[in-house]
């Protein structure tokens, strides 16, 4: 088993277990050694990152030997319409590929590569404490001949459609809620700085006159400046005397954040937005 990653310390760590591992992409020379010894090559949360698809591919199958197999993971655009994540989890700068079963089976197909997998095997739904992702998870192998597009993809564009139209309905409601905090509350707090904290302050530019602090457990972004306010561990909270709302700003682990808020005995107001 050998990796690859453009992280330092990502590869260090895995070196430290005992794995051949290098630094680098997949768009460098292939090495001479890896050219064509690999059975199987596996790409998770990556190529729905990647700028140049079709180099890719054929850089991948240059370390593939005849008839090997790449197993692909990336999110589901037929998912976006099932499962109402927030718009930054689906649409942000990091994530420029939206691929259905149709759309992903037709770019290896362009590229000599035929699903194994079959349609149900090739979808899977993730379950975590606070959201539902569909993820495809399909094995194309390496033919060596080409295809033509088995069709043209339909689902994809409905599927969008159909999640911005109820996430206009959920977004209404969320901003009428926040409309009712700004007036009802004097000191606001937001537990998160990622993505969803961005777009709520886009939103709702006004809040930030509210906000005394911002809280985050990433520890490389306390004692930072976000909209001129300082983010603190959040153990500053039990410093905090005005009692401020907690508004919750995280995509992915907001029940981890409440069980946190209970822990610390906090008495604080939250929502989760």
């Amino acid at each position: 088993m050998v990796g690859l990653d453009p992280s330092e310390k990502a590869v260090l760590a895995l070196q430290k277990q005992g794995m051949e591992c290098y630094v680098g992409n997949v768009f460098d020379t292939v090495p001479k050694k890896l050219l064509g010894v690999f059975d199987v090559i596996i790409c998770t949360s990556v190529i729905e990152h990647i700028y140049d698809l079709n180099m890719f591919i054929e850089q991948c199958k240059k370390y593939l030997r005849p008839q090997g197999v790449l197993f692909i993971e990336a999110p589901s655009v037929e998912g976006f319409s099932k499962y109402f994540l927030s718009i930054p989890n689906y649409f942000n700068h990091e994530h420029i590929n939206y691929f259905s079963q149709i759309s992903l089976d037709n770019l290896f197909l362009n590229h000599g590569c035929k699903r194994l997998s079959t349609n149900m095997e090739s979808r899977i739904t993730l379950k975590q404490k606070s959201w539902i992702e569909e993820e495809l998870v399909v094995i194309y192998r390496k033919e060596n001949t080409s295809f033509s597009l088995i069709e043209k993809d339909n689902v994809s564009k409905k599927s969008i459609i159909q999640y911005f139209d109820t996430k206009k309905l959920i977004l209404s409601f969320k901003e009428k809620q926040i409309c009712s905090f700004l007036r009802t509350y004097e000191y606001i707090v937001i537990w998160g700085t990622g993505a969803l904290t961005s777009q709520l302050l886009r939103i709702h530019p006004s809040i930030i006159d509210k906000v005394v602090f911002f809280v985050d457990n990433n520890r490389m972004k306390q004692g930072l400046i976000l909209a001129g306010k300082k983010i603190y561990s959040p153990k500053y909270l039990l410093q905090c005397n005005n009692n401020p709302l907690i508004i919750i700003a995280s995509m992915m682990n907001s029940e981890d954040i409440i069980h946190q808020i209970q822990d610390m005995k906090l008495l604080n107001k939250y929502y989760i937005l």
